[in-house]
């Protein structure tokens, strides 16, 4: 790359800037870091009520609420984000390492779906990092506080920005930025820096981190190919041969995003669809993109395809037309500048794998899409207010005056800042939000589905089901609704409908792991033992890391009495899953019941790293104990389980089992007195205290109720 050098040598501009060099270098870096300062306080004070929202949308169920990993922080979590590169087990889709480090990060200090204060900080600090960056990057390229404070306050508080930090699960958008931005600025440093070797290769690796995030940054090294274009006219070796490495890193990342993507998600790829409709695509985000960034009103976290989304539509035409104009406009500003085709191509040239032409999402188009490719309007809109205005006010000899310019740009921050603040309110819950949403788009089958599993959530089953019908409705083809419509007949103890329901959605969607997951449910509480298994296996076939298909597999072998499959189904879920304690408990129930006390007491053990003070297994415990002959270990366990609750009546028997046995009658028949008389296990009670030589508390005794068992 050619060193940049934007600055103007003529005695206008930043010429006359440098009239007094020491000035300069006294002042210059306290008037950015002033401007940056009120840029970020700015900033955080417009964005500080969106610390409190609580709201969670659309997939924040696999990014928080139900991801495994995220709510398990530790070494072997991060292990497996990083290590499942095609087939992401926990979230559909592609491979984002950092990003699900980053909340799994923010759950272990103390992060949870019912208080999103950390998430919602962390994804703030990320968002002023990011206007930090821009304001960097404006600042060095131009050489103008001004313009950079401006561009980079805009950015700040733009309402489209919103989502960024008040969506859980967008948290790989505002973080991949950090890093896309970093990539920039560092490579303006590389160009200007006589250690320009060692800025280059820094940008390169925050490339690589920035895609580790999101993989949507791919064509990033667009942007820092225009920075030399606009700077010499052409494109030397020297500039291609510093783009290899950026190079070699988008192919490796957009085969593991098409090959991700595909996995557990779905890619309509250029061809799949009528070129008319991508046509249409792309005119229609065109206009939509430049107009919610120019009038940001009436926003939401979704936008579903137009109906009908062909040439019928009588939109269609101001979809077309408007990229027509937008392309005139362009070629028209040719005659006077290059900024807006510079920047143009910047802007659609990195927000090309969102654009629509590669197809990942049942929505048209999305604000965050834009977070990142903004810059390319950023820079166009620095380089009319500085280089451009500069020539104009030469031609005409006059100048804005900066009382002018302020007195312009007031105005456009207050709007922003108050649009900001509206756009927030709506993620206060999830209700708010959802019901939002669903009003805006009444004729999206996901924005019913989602309203409806808000309302089955609220006990509105009614309502709910009128909500689920309607997004079948709209599209037949969608599994979800089908499924939660199971779950509320599941609820209702209505088996046989609910079994039709999940097969509805199994035949909508024939790869619908969880269809099969909740018709095995369905089956298993209807007893057909053998329906249930095969649907829990053609779950895991689907989804081979899905646990609670797993789990459920192994409740209906043990039914069945297949000991060697539950115990087998067990231990993979806690070889996978060393947290999940139900396996581990129930892994060693089965140890337990076939005499393999070792391997139990190994599963009982783990537990109890992790939870030591559970009644249940400090009793189990107890039991292993007891059958391998350590009857003061087994006291221990019993003793230390009815610390924990003392009306655990089946330790509180065991526990004078073992008394009895080694003679302590005394003390037996203390622990038995309080086993209350309507309990089932008062004829176990009254046997021990006969053993025990103890006048029993009435004359009435009876055969026990097989407490020498495990939990």
């Amino acid at each position: 790359m050619s060193r940049i050098n934007t600055c103007p040598t003529t005695s206008s501009g930043c010429g006359r800037l440098l009239q007094n060099p020491d000035s300069v270098r006294l002042n210059a870096p306290i008037r950015s870091g002033l401007a940056l300062l009120i840029v970020l306080v700015v900033a955080a004070v417009v964005y500080y009520p969106a610390l409190y929202c609580n709201a969670l949308s659309f997939d924040d169920s696999q990014y928080l609420l139900t991801n495994a990993l995220v709510k398990n922080p530790g070494w072997n979590s991060a292990a497996r984000f990083l290590t499942e590169v095609f087939k992401p087990s926990t979230v559909e889709g592609y491979y984002q390492p950092l990003t699900m480090i980053s909340l799994m990060l923010d759950y272990a200090a103390g992060g949870r779906p019912g208080n999103l204060f950390l998430f919602h900080l962390t994804s703030l600090v990320l968002h002023l990092a990011n206007a930090a960056l821009v304001f960097c990057i404006v600042r060095a390229l131009f050489k103008n506080i001004l313009c950079a404070g401006v561009l980079s306050l805009a950015f700040a508080i733009h309402p489209m920005t919103v989502e960024t930090i008040t969506w859980v699960g967008e948290r790989k958008t505002v973080l991949a930025s950090v890093f896309g931005f970093a990539s920039v600025w560092l490579y303006i440093r590389g160009a200007r820096s006589s250690r320009g070797m060692l800025w280059r290769r820094l940008s390169v690796v925050s490339y690589f981190l920035a895609l580790l995030a999101k993989p949507t940054m791919l064509l990033l090294p667009v942007i820092l190919l225009f920075l030399d274009f606009r700077e010499s006219g052409i494109l030397t070796k020297k500039n291609i041969a510093g783009m290899i490495p950026y190079c070699i890193i988008m192919l490796l990342f957009s085969v593991i995003t098409v090959i991700s993507q595909a996995a557990d998600a779905s890619v309509i790829v250029p061809g799949s669809d009528a070129p008319s409709r991508v046509i249409l695509t792309v005119c229609h985000n065109t206009t939509f993109y430049l107009r919610k960034i120019f009038w940001p009103v009436h926003l939401s976290s979704h936008y579903p395809f137009p109906r009908p989304f062909d040439f019928s539509n009588p939109l269609a035409a101001y979809w077309i037309g408007g990229t027509v104009v937008c392309i005139a406009a362009v070629a028209v500003s040719l005659r006077y500048t290059r900024a807006l085709l510079d920047g143009a191509a910047m802007f659609f040239i990195t927000l090309l794998p969102a654009l629509g032409i590669i197809g990942f999402s049942t929505a048209i188009a999305s604000n965050k899409y834009v977070y990142f490719p903004a810059i390319g309007l950023i820079i166009a809109a620095a380089h009319l207010g500085t280089i451009d205005m500069k020539r104009i006010a030469r031609r005409t000899g006059t100048r804005i005056p900066l009382v002018v310019a302020t007195a312009i740009f007031l105005p456009v921050f207050v709007c922003e800042a108050l649009l900001t603040r509206k756009n927030i309110s709506l993620w206060r819950d999830s209700a708010t939000l959802t019901r939002y949403m669903a009003q805006y788009s009444p004729q999206s089958a996901i924005m019913q589905h989602s309203y409806g599993v808000l309302l089955r959530l609220e006990g509105k089953t009614g309502e709910a089901i009128e909500r689920l019908r309607a997004a079948i409705a709209l599209d037949p083809l969608f599994p979800y609704p089908y499924n939660d419509l199971g779950l509320i007949s599941l609820a209702q103890n209505r088996m046989s409908e609910a079994e039709s329901l999940f097969t509805q959605g199994i035949s909508a969607y024939s790869e619908y792991a969880e269809g099969y997951n909740s018709r095995g449910i369905a089956r298993r509480r209807q007893g057909k033992l053998d329906a249930a298994v095969a649907d829990y296996r053609k779950a895991l076939e689907l989804k081979p890391r899905f646990l609670d298909a797993r789990y459920n597999l192994a409740l209906a072998l043990q039914e069945k009495g297949d000991t060697s499959g539950a115990l087998d189904s067990y231990l993979r879920i806690v070889n996978e899953a060393p947290w999940e304690v139900d396996a581990f408990n129930n892994a060693g129930v089965l140890f337990f019941s076939r005499k393999d006390y070792p391997m139990a007491s190994r599963c009982f053990r783990r537990i109890l790293r992790s939870r030591p003070y559970d009644a249940g297994i400090l009793s189990n415990m107890g039991m292993v104990c007891s059958r391998t002959g350590k009857s003061s270990q087994a006291i221990d366990y019993f003793k230390r389980a009815l610390s924990v609750d003392s009306s655990f009546w089946g330790a509180r028997v065991n526990l004078a089992r073992e008394l009895v046995a080694a003679k302590e009658f005394d003390e037996a028949c203390a622990v038995l007195q309080r086993i209350p008389e309507d309990d089932s296990l008062h004829g176990d009670a009254q046997i021990l205290l006969s053993e025990a030589g103890c006048l029993p508390r009435n004359g009435q005794s009876g055969p026990g109720n097989g407490t020498d068992d495990t939990n």
